[in-house]
């Protein structure tokens, strides 16, 4: 298995602008030619499956199969609000802290009441852990600085990723929590509709579905690869 960071997160380089989603699918494709990979099988959750739908639609033939979670690919009418100056998203993530005291105390603060509330445990401080940079002072610092995440939440409405959908010709699961604020109502349905090759399933829980509920996650996994 082989996982990368995307730019601007981890410990990729985090250029000033450049994050055009375009770019996230030519990375991939990159990290592809860079291992010598022949026809994997590519998942992705959120950005990292838009990720996947560049790289497809652009080079297709690249992956035997794509499993799509709750991917950043969204119909016009979302995209044109998240490419608006006002993204409500784009304005929390300028605001977030980048500096904590420890990751145990990001940790307990993630608990109460932010969008990672529901997930398990061992996901949250996996997040914390490989997310968080330690300082000279003792304190940890995010290694996704606020600015850069809010460029990417600005551009992930400023893309053809919906359209793209309908240039996947390998086999694709799409899934979706059933409680995603970007997958509600019979989105997933349209979507799936795209696919020339693909279907979909609902998973419990909202747009972080894999950190929520990985068992379930895991089982549908598991059965489409097999």
């Amino acid at each position: 298995m082989v996982s990368f960071d995307q730019r601007g997160h981890g410990d990729s380089d985090k250029p000033e602008s450049g994050y055009d989603w375009s770019k996230f699918g030519d990375d991939v494709l990159a990290v592809i030619d860079e291992l010598s990979l022949t026809d994997p099988v590519g998942i992705g959750h959120s950005a990292g499956a838009a990720a996947l739908v560049f790289a497809e639609s652009n080079r297709p033939g690249t992956f035997s199969k794509l499993v799509l979670m709750d991917p950043v690919t969204p119909e016009p009418d979302i995209g044109a609000v998240m490419a608006s100056e006002g993204n409500p998203m784009s304005d929390a993530a300028r605001r977030r802290r980048a500096v904590w005291d420890s990751t145990d105390q990001m940790v307990e603060r993630l608990k109460k009441g932010s969008p990672l509330a529901g997930w398990r445990e061992d996901f949250l401080r996996a997040y914390v852990t490989y997310g968080t940079e330690p300082l000279p002072d003792g304190t940890v610092r995010l290694k996704c600085p606020p600015e850069v995440e809010a460029q990417i939440y600005t551009m992930g409405g400023r893309h053809d990723g919906w359209d793209r959908m309908e240039r996947l010709r390998c086999p694709t699961l799409l899934l979706t929590g059933t409680d995603s604020p970007m997958w509600f109502e019979d989105r997933h349905v349209k979507a799936v509709d795209r696919l020339p090759n693909g279907h979909a399933e609902r998973i419990t829980g909202g747009h972080f579905f894999p950190m929520e509920n990985p068992d379930e996650t895991v089982d549908a996994v598991s059965r489409f690869l097999a």
